[in-house]
């Protein structure tokens, strides 16, 4: 049976912004020493407790749901803003939409210039995103983990983006691949 890698970021990413062992850093962004183990569909996974910042964290819950396929290493977490449009695109697994689609659970809202989230629910009853957004120190750096609640969060969907990222399971399809089989539009 084929693993939808999509709900498998979004499992990730729904860890890393409710676990308050990881909070907002530019500088720590890659996390710190020990781990956690997150349940997901492909499996428990050990991602690094420590701080994150919006591009680290949407790309490293990417990296870790291609591992175990033949996409392991297109993504890492080691990317920003600006290029993650060219870096996810050019994988095959993901086109670039307008703001006008109806972005899918594990899909990416990305301002290119300055911030990034990822989609976990989007149908009639929420809009919701998960982000890393700020330090406790209102400002890039502070102590590890999430000493505000708000420095990663969940919460309801709101302008600021050029477009979604969409996981469509590839050009080039491998077995074994499930595609995101959302791809409604807006009316």
């Amino acid at each position: 049976m084929a693993i939808n890698r999509a709900n498998v970021a979004a499992q990730i990413m729904e860890h890393l912004c409710t676990c308050p062992e990881h909070g907002y850093s530019q500088p720590g962004r890659y996390g710190t020493s020990g781990y956690c183990d997150v349940a997901t569909d492909a499996g428990t996974i050990r991602v690094k407790k420590g701080d994150r910042d919006c591009s680290s964290a949407v790309c490293e819950a990417w990296e870790y749901a291609l591992k175990g396929t033949p996409y392991k290493g297109a993504i890492t977490r080691y990317h920003t803003t600006y290029d993650m449009r060219s870096l996810f695109c050019g994988t095959g697994l993901f086109s670039w939409e307008p703001m006008s689609f109806m972005a899918c659970r594990g899909d990416v809202y990305l301002d290119e210039s300055a911030h990034t989230a990822m989609c976990f629910q989007n149908d009639a009853s929420a809009d919701v995103l998960g982000e890393f957004s700020i330090a406790e120190t209102g400002d890039i750096d502070g102590e590890p983990g999430d000493q505000t609640g708000w420095e990663s969060s969940v919460h309801g969907y709101y302008e600021a983006w050029d477009g979604i990222l969409h996981y469509n399971g590839g050009g080039r399809r491998r077995r074994g691949f499930a595609s995101n089989p959302c791809r409604r539009r807006h009316g």
